[in-house]
């Protein structure tokens, strides 16, 4: 609903955002409904007042001066919605800045990235125009093949890295950042989510099917999903399996359902 840059939800609390779309909401829709009323009742009886000028040209004063007040009305409703914070705070929403392209015009082949090389040259990193960079000057080459564990301790910049890999903060992100010889950059952000993946620290789960949260956007077929699950090793449970049931909920944390 908002196609603007991650740093405007870094900077701003997911309460906050979610305001906008509850209590100022309601705020304009009860004034906007009155407005209709208004326009609607209008136009209900300039209908009649119409029809009767034509029977008696006397009507017309009448016609003249409830156009008169109706216009009043409707500028004192006018104007307080033009007062209202909440409807100035969701036209900002609709002004923010955009997020990078999400397609480019030379996508990257569907075997991309097929082999793994990762080069990362000079990067810089800003969460923020205003803040000290949080990856400085990194340099890094890491070849096909290599697993590689990041450790440091809080603020070192481990989430910061999986950010810039991502390109979540493009605005404050610098230098070079190649994947099998394709710089990051040129790739559409769509076609680079698409291609790296990530493991989260917490992970979430739709109450839907295990296809559904596998591949939500139904990129893979069946035959695929299916050997995917083989290699490891849960052949039992079946795609179209609901993750989560009534029953598979116990206290705040998610239990695996039983196979059928």
């Amino acid at each position: 609903m908002l196609p603007t840059r991650m740093s405007f939800f870094h900077n701003n609390p997911s309460g906050r955002i979610l305001n906008r779309f509850s209590k100022d909401m309601v705020i304009m829709d009860k004034w906007l409904s009155k407005l209709l009323e208004a326009i609607q009742g209008f136009c209900v009886v300039y209908s009649i007042m119409t029809m009767e000028a034509i029977i008696n040209q006397w009507i017309l004063i009448i016609l003249v001066l409830l156009f008169f007040f109706v216009t009043k009305f409707y500028m004192k409703i006018d104007q307080d919605i033009k007062r209202l914070e909440g409807v100035e705070r969701i036209l900002q929403y609709t002004n923010l800045p955009k997020e990078e392209p999400i397609t480019s015009d030379n996508p990257p082949l569907p075997t991309w990235p097929s082999q793994g090389q990762l080069i990362l040259k000079d990067v810089n990193m800003k969460y923020h125009m205003d803040d000290p960079p949080v990856l400085k000057k990194m340099n890094v080459s890491i070849e096909p093949g290599w697993k590689v564990g990041v450790v440091g301790r809080t603020g070192a910049g481990k989430s910061s890295l999986i950010s810039a890999l991502f390109r979540l903060f493009n605005e404050g992100l610098e230098g070079e950042i190649k994947i099998d010889d394709r710089d990051t950059s040129s790739v559409g952000l769509s076609d680079l989510h698409c291609k790296i993946f990530i493991i989260p620290q917490e992970p979430v789960l739709f109450s839907e099917s295990l296809r559904y949260n596998l591949v939500p956007f139904n990129q893979y077929d069946d035959l695929k999903l299916s050997e995917m699950l083989r290699q490891v090793e849960l052949n039992d449970v079946t795609l179209y399996h609901e993750v989560i049931t009534s029953a598979s909920v116990r206290g705040n944390s998610y239990a695996w359902p039983e196979p059928s």
